[in-house]
Parts: C-alpha cells; structure tokens; sequence
C-alpha cells in the first residue's frame, strides 16, 4: 500500500488509506491527507452505481450521491465544525470514523444502528462531532471491524480515552459493545463499566 505523509498540528504521521467496502466489486476508500478528510471510490454496496445513496458521500454535496456517479479521484469530505487537524480514520462496510488531533471523534455515512453515535438512526454525509456522554476527557484511538465476511461488529464502533475507558457505539446483536446487554445503541456507552473497573486499556483487537 502507499503511505500518505501528512504534517499535523501536534505531530507528523503516516496513514495507509482505510478500505471501506469490496463486495461485488465495488471499493471505497477514506483516508486523511493534509489536515482534510478524503473519500474514494464506488460507495456503499454498489448503490452509487444504481442512483442509490453513497455510504460516504462521494460526491460532497453533504446530502447523499444521489446521481449515481462513483468519485474516481480523492474528494474532500464535509465536516461541521471541523478540528484543526487529524490523527487517524477507521471505516467499516457503510461508515466511517474519524479522530481529531485534540482527542474528538467525527463520523458519517450509513447510520442504521446508530453508528454515527447522533442518537439518530439518519444517514449522515456531513462527519459531525460524536458527543459521549459522561465523558470529557480526548479519545485516543478509535476501532471498527474490517471483517466484511461476517454480520458481527460491521456497523460498531469502539473508542479508549485518555483514561484507558473503553467506549462503544452502533450494532450490538451480538453483544459486541460490552455494556451487558444486546440493544443498539445510538450514543456511546461505556464498556465493560464493572468488569474493566480499574483496568486501563490501551488497544483493542476487533475481529
């Protein structure tokens, strides 16, 4: 793969660009370059190619790829209220992730478990600010599953904080988010809040 260089208010780092979805053939990339957020490719499932949304906004017109067209070349990514820099992106089958370089998460695309973390269940192409409730401190990583073989975790996201909390959001069927129980949840919630008291955690390994 080729690495992209960019320079970042905070520090300098490299990022391999994030495939979002290859089924049918059909490839979406995100990735981060110059303090912007870029997209790439066919979208969600092939839907750009049938006039259907894109996952992830391809066109940028921060509503939906509704002409069908597919983004041949990098394509800058609306943000609200954007940061001032970023530090690294994480994309599943129909969403994307991004974390800023002061410890905010931003998500967009496909939202049908409350993956976005909006408390909505709207699509969203504009990548907008994920609030986590009872928590102020910066997040330092995020995670999502890369796993299209299986159902689990595609639409979930995972975030450590500062702390070494582990937060979570979107898809939980199988349980996946730790919160103890099998509901999705449109906002983060803490995982694993009894069973990880005490423990600081520092990565995650998401299958």
């Amino acid at each position: 793969a080729t690495y992209i260089t960019q320079s970042l208010a905070t520090s300098s780092v490299s990022v391999i660009p994030k495939l979002m979805q290859d089924s049918t053939g059909q490839v979406g990339n995100a990735f981060i370059y110059r303090n912007q957020l870029y997209t790439m490719g066919a979208g969600y499932a092939g839907l750009a190619l049938t006039g259907g949304p894109s996952a992830y906004g391809v066109n940028g017109d921060s509503t939906s790829n509704s002409g069908g067209s597919n983004a041949y070349s990098p394509t800058l990514v609306p943000v609200q209220n954007p940061p001032s820099g970023w530090s690294s992106i994480a994309g599943n089958y129909s969403s994307v992730c991004a974390l800023s370089n002061v410890g905010t998460v931003y998500c967009w695309g496909h939202n049908s478990q409350g993956q976005l973390g909006d408390n909505t269940t709207t699509n969203n192409f504009i990548a907008r600010k994920v609030t986590i409730n009872g928590n102020t401190r910066p997040i330092t990583a995020i995670y999502t599953s890369s796993n299209y073989g299986l159902n689990t975790s595609v639409n979930s996201f995972w975030a450590i904080d500062d702390l070494g909390q582990v937060w979570a959001w979107g898809d939980n069927a199988f349980g996946q988010l730790g919160n103890g129980n099998t509901i999705d949840q449109p906002l983060p919630v803490r995982s694993g809040s009894a069973s990880l008291s005490g423990v600081f955690v520092t990565k995650l390994s998401i299958s």
